[in-house]
């Protein structure tokens, strides 16, 4: 009888070990196929803003609602799903869209981002799709970078098309 109980509990014991060891496994996995979705996603939107603006001259649209409905038939079902590990509701979010006023011939460095950073193996990632529409699951640190280029980019749009500061508050007339 001893020996039947000590097999018993050592089996047991394995099959904790063993569903200790795969649980953050399969929730490893849960986070890259939702990641995957998502750049799925962001992708679709993105040739979305490449197909307007081969339809207006070039420029991409102000709003991603715009792409509604010739481009995309729905933008919502294309939002961002958070990823987080527990089995809950996930909030679903609006993407980080930067295409407003560029136009084909001058790409944005980054289209279309994640709104959140995602916790995967201790590494912050984001979604980033470029302006030719490539996409990848990028480390926080590197899309820090690609961000401050596309924010010196927008500011070098935005003094081509208001060349002419506007005087401040503050300023005595002249």
């Amino acid at each position: 009888m001893n020996k039947r109980l000590a097999l018993q509990l050592l089996v047991t014991v394995l099959v904790v070990l063993g569903a200790g060891l795969c649980l953050p496994l399969f929730s490893t996995v849960a986070v890259r196929g939702a990641q995957t979705k998502n750049l799925s996603n962001a992708k679709q939107l993105a040739t979305g803003c490449q197909l307007y603006a081969a339809d207006h001259a070039g420029r991409f649209p102000v709003h991603l609602s715009e792409l509604q409905p010739d481009y995309i038939v729905d933008v919502n079902s294309l939002r961002y799903t958070t990823v987080d590990k527990d089995d809950g509701p996930k909030p679903v979010l609006d993407w980080l869209y930067f295409g407003a006023g560029f136009e084909e011939k001058n790409l944005p460095r980054i289209l279309i981002a994640s709104p959140q950073a995602t916790t995967t193996a201790k590494r912050q990632q984001r979604i980033v799709v470029e302006g030719d529409t490539s996409g990848a699951v990028r480390n926080e640190p590197n899309y820090q970078e690609m961000l401050a280029e596309t924010v010196r980019q927008m500011r070098v749009l935005d003094d081509s098309t208001h060349p002419v500061k506007p005087a401040s508050i503050d300023a005595p007339p002249k």
